[in-house]
This record gives C-alpha cells, structure tokens and sequence, in this order.
C-alpha cells in the first residue's frame, strides 16, 4: 500500500505529465484521441491519489496549491488555443 509521500509524488508526477501535452497546445489535444485518454487517466490518477490522502495530510497540508497548479494548467491550455 502507498503511503502518503507516494501519492503526493503520484500527484505532482502527473501534473508534470499533463504539463507537458499542455505546452504543445489545444490543437494536439483536439486532434489526437489517443492524447485526450492519455490526459484523462493523468487526471484520474491525481484524483484517485487526492481522494485517499491520509487526514493528517489533509490537515497539515492546504490542497488549494494544488488546485491552483492544476487551475493554471488548464488556463494555458484555453490561452494557448485562443
């Protein structure tokens, strides 16, 4: 079983991932199914990893940074596609 350090690591990880197809633009997401899957299971990935954090994680640690990290991988994606 993962502890919480892992499932952190698994969070930034596929925010790094999701960054990375972002930098290419919204015309590669539009156009590549296989990119669209592959960015929805990075999600998945975060949100299955966010929903099992330890309460003493989510106690001392405030999750709205990474709601703000994933918050401005989304606006440069819309940015980059205007």
């Amino acid at each position: 079983m993962r502890d919480d350090a892992g499932r952190l690591r698994d969070i930034l990880n596929a925010i790094d991932k999701i960054r990375s197809y972002v930098d290419k633009g919204r015309g590669e997401f539009e156009q590549n199914e296989l990119v669209q899957v592959w960015i929805l299971y990075q999600i998945q990935v975060i949100g299955e990893a966010a929903r099992v954090l330890s309460q003493e994680i989510r106690a001392v640690n405030d999750i709205p940074p990474l709601r703000a990290r994933i918050t401005t991988i989304l606006k440069r994606a819309e940015d980059s596609a205007g």
